[in-house]
């Protein structure tokens, strides 16, 4: 093996460790920072139904209106069954707080505040913002 033949060698070992260095750290690239939503604190047990109009009586009877909840148990399957009970709609799951997304009428809300569902929490489902922006990572207490 000639002198030339062992520089070219010793070249392409040379970038191949260095490719595999630079993959390696791209690698270990934290992703980019995402939005937080901010929570809603369990404060309140209970939500007053929404008052609806009184009908007047040669209106035909239309189907009830439902709104938009978080209901939020010991586990997302709990607070899930508890609504589909009562004959409401579970449109998200929200496993990560234990909780569901659901559509509810005025009686779907009251039967569901009445059951015997044990840490049953029911919030209305509205929009919510952050009531602060930063790029980096919220300080943890030690």
């Amino acid at each position: 093996m000639n002198a030339q033949t062992r520089r070219w060698l010793l070249m392409a070992g040379a970038a191949s460790a260095l490719l595999v260095l630079l993959l390696c750290l791209h690698r270990g690239t934290p992703a980019p920072p995402t939005t937080q939503a901010a929570v809603v604190s369990p404060a309140v047990a209970r939500v007053a139904p929404p008052r609806a109009a009184p009908a007047s009586p040669s209106a035909p009877l239309a189907a009830p209106s439902r709104q938009s909840y978080i209901v939020q148990a010991a586990s997302a399957g709990e607070a899930a069954s508890a609504v589909v009970r009562v004959g409401g709609k579970v449109t998200g799951d929200l496993s990560v707080i234990r909780a569901v997304s659901v559509l509810l009428d005025a009686r779907e809300l009251e039967a569901l505040q009445a059951a015997n569902v044990p840490t049953l929490n029911v919030f209305p489902d509205t929009k919510v913002s952050a009531s602060r922006w930063t790029t980096s990572a919220p300080a943890t207490a030690r």
